[in-house]
């Protein structure tokens, strides 16, 4: 049996407390085995039952049971499992045909039998005026170009010697300088 004490918390605690005599001892270990199970006390455990139950009977508050709120989250998590997955696939995706359209876009600057007019490549030009220099190094960052893409580099110093012999930008070791 539990002191409860003779101050004011134990007077609390009897006044809060309801014994309750289950039908076997077989039931109160079923019940305790479920509430460790649960990882809460067996009070705890009761408690979330009975109201369970009595919110069940008086749905005026909208109370979902929590079976129902736990089959929710399950699913919730499976769906947004899924959903990551297919971010993931679609990013990849993206990612492939923002790079065949930067290589499609800069084949016209690699390519040195090239005649006619070029379209510059608008990032390189956004960031010059943004920025107004930009180093060598971070030149690739700025158009987001892979450094073993071969096409992508020529087609880049293409443009800036184009754009250095218009007297556009001009080169400062390390970096480029926006002149306009």
């Amino acid at each position: 049996m539990v002191d409860i004490g003779k101050g004011d918390k134990g007077k609390t605690i009897r006044k809060r407390s309801i014994f309750v005599y289950l039908p076997s001892e077989e039931t109160a270990k079923t019940w305790k085995e479920l509430s460790d199970k649960a990882g809460s006390s067996i009070s705890k455990f009761v408690i979330e039952h009975v109201e369970n139950s009595l919110r069940q009977e008086d749905e005026k508050d909208g109370y979902i049971p929590r079976l129902q709120l736990l089959e929710e989250l399950r699913r919730l998590r499976e769906e947004n499992k899924d959903l990551q997955k297919r971010t993931r696939l679609l990013d990849t995706v993206v990612d492939r045909y923002e790079k065949e359209l930067q290589t499609h876009r800069m084949k016209s600057f690699a390519d040195e039998e090239f005649r006619g007019r070029r379209k510059y490549e608008t990032q390189l030009l956004e960031a010059f005026k943004k920025h107004k220099e930009i180093r060598k190094d971070a030149l690739l960052n700025v158009v987001n170009a892979d450094s073993s893409d071969k096409v992508a580099i020529k087609a880049i110093r293409v443009t800036l010697e184009n754009l250095e012999r218009y007297g556009m930008v001009e080169e400062l070791g390390g970096k480029w300088r926006w002149l306009l």
